[in-house]
Formats: structure tokens, C-alpha cells, sequence
């Protein structure tokens, strides 16, 4: 009787120490598993507003600069008097002044609020739409590859979702400082570029493709919002393709 009693105790502590070990194992695994996807889609974040601040908003990271920037714009666009090699020459100088030195760096405010206008519906009526405008064509391209069994839903979930997950501590930009909104204060002369909204990521099945959708309000009549397609490319997310949604 002692030793079955014995025996059933030993295979009781067993099946505990199992269910233990199989528990810890399976919660190390999420563990893993979140951070993975943090490292993978922060980089992508990083990555994307890193080349819409430098080659989309207007250059006003460039505003500490901006006697000099506005300078060289009018000497190139109005005046003729710099050809396009040396204004791009003249203009990274500045760049990489910001890039090397943190305190010439303009704040960029991260908007994580639901105020968003949803701009995407019904995809997949917008793909088979026969319509042939530039809009219409250039939505359909871009669109079309990401499309799976569920025939956009998932797509226009993400497009039409701020993305909250990521604060602006998570951004660590070498052309701005970015910040979180809340801390925009309107009658402090700071150095700025605007505010960004950004959608959550959509992948395709390889995870080398990318879509996202941005808000930027740069004024009262100052502002933009496209849809861009994005491609890894040696570790790096990269804008491939955008259209644009409004403009003011």
C-alpha cells in the first residue's frame, strides 16, 4: 500500500514538473515571440519616417538651417542660379550637420489619437472597379499584391488603424527628434517639422513587402496623406511607391 502510495505521489510530482516546464517553455516562447516582432517592426517604423522626413516633408528638418535652405531654394528654383548637382551638394552639407549633431535636430510629434479619418473601405470592390483614372490604376497596383483569401479585409483593418503600439520613445531618428504630441507646446519657439500619423503595417505572405498609410500636418493649409509601398532590401525598409490620398 506504501509503495503504490509511493508510486502514485512519484508519478503525480512527474506530470506536474511536465505541465511546469511545458508552461514555462510555452511563455518563453511568446516572450521571444513579442520581442521578435518589436525588433522587426520598430526597425520598420524607424526606417520608413527616417526617409519621408528627409525626402517628403519639404526639408523642414532642415529648419534650424532654414536661412540657409531657403537661400539655396530660391538661388535653385527661382533664380538659376545653382544647377540641380550643386544644390543637392549644398543641401547635404546641411543634412549631414543634423545628422551629426543632435542639438540641430527639429521635433516631429508622433500623433497616436483616434482622431483618423478613415480613408480606406471597400478594397475589394476598389480593385475590381473598371474604372481607368490615374488614381484608380495607381490604387489597383499597389494594392493588388497584397491581397489574400479574405479579400482585403485584414488590409483595410491595418490602413484604417492608428498604429499605437509604438511610442515616440521607440523612434530614434537621426534626421529629428521625435515626440509624443502631448508635449507640443505652440508658444515655445522650437524648432519644428510638423505632426505624423501613422497606420499599423501591412506584410505580404514574404514579409519583404510592405504597406502604410501616413497623415503629416506641417499648418492650418499644410498637410498630406499617401499610401506607400515598401521593400526590404538588405535589412533596410525602403519607399518603393506611393499615392496620394489629399494634399493641402
Amino acid at each position: 500500500m506504501i509503495h503504490k502510495l509511493i508510486r502514485n505521489n512519484f508519478c503525480i510530482s512527474v506530470v506536474a514538473i511536465y505541465i511546469f516546464l511545458s508552461v514555462d517553455c510555452n511563455y518563453k516562447s511568446e516572450i521571444t515571440k513579442s520581442i521578435q516582432r518589436d525588433t522587426f517592426e520598430i526597425s520598420f517604423y524607424n526606417n520608413v519616417l527616417q526617409e519621408l522626413v528627409e525626402d517628403a516633408f519639404y526639408q523642414y528638418y532642415l529648419n534650424y538651417f532654414i536661412d540657409s535652405a531657403s537661400s539655396l531654394f530660391d538661388d535653385y528654383y527661382y533664380k538659376k542660379i545653382l544647377d540641380s548637382a550643386e544644390y543637392s551638394s549644398r543641401i547635404n552639407i546641411l543634412r549631414e550637420q543634423v545628422l551629426a549633431d543632435s542639438t540641430k535636430r527639429c521635433n516631429l510629434y508622433l500623433d497616436t489619437t483616434n482622431f483618423w479619418k478613415p480613408q480606406f473601405t471597400d478594397i475589394a470592390s476598389k480593385i475590381s472597379d473598371s474604372s481607368n483614372t490615374r488614381f484608380s490604376v495607381k490604387l489597383k497596383s499597389i494594392l493588388t499584391p497584397f491581397l489574400g483569401s479574405d479579400k482585403g479585409t485584414s488590409i483595410i483593418d491595418s490602413l484604417n488603424s492608428v498604429q499605437k503600439r509604438y511610442s515616440y520613445i521607440d523612434f530614434k531618428l537621426k534626421a529629428c527628434k521625435v515626440k509624443d504630441l502631448s508635449s507640443r507646446k505652440h508658444f515655445i519657439n522650437e524648432c519644428e517639422i510638423g505632426v505624423i500619423r501613422i497606420s499599423k503595417m501591412t506584410l505580404d505572405s514574404s514579409k519583404t513587402k510592405a504597406l502604410l498609410y501616413f497623415e503629416f500636418y506641417c499648418g492650418s493649409k499644410c498637410g498630406m496623406g499617401d499610401l506607400i509601398s515598401l521593400e526590404l532590401i538588405d535589412g533596410v525598409w525602403f519607399i518603393n511607391g506611393n499615392l496620394q490620398f489629399w494634399i493641402s
